[in-house]
């Protein structure tokens, strides 16, 4: 399923993203979001 694996890719960026941010910045983060990304795609709602 080609439109998992972008969201997936698109998941991975944004958490690398907000890792980054919080070394460069010396401080604690907690990465938070969807745990299952097949389940939230066939949800018929999506809330995050």
């Amino acid at each position: 399923m080609k439109t998992l694996e972008i969201f997936k890719n698109k998941c991975n960026t944004i958490s690398k993203q907000i890792e980054q941010i919080g070394l460069d910045n010396d401080s604690y983060f907690v990465i938070d979001g969807i745990i299952e990304l097949e389940k939230y795609l066939q949800a018929q709602y999506h809330i995050l």
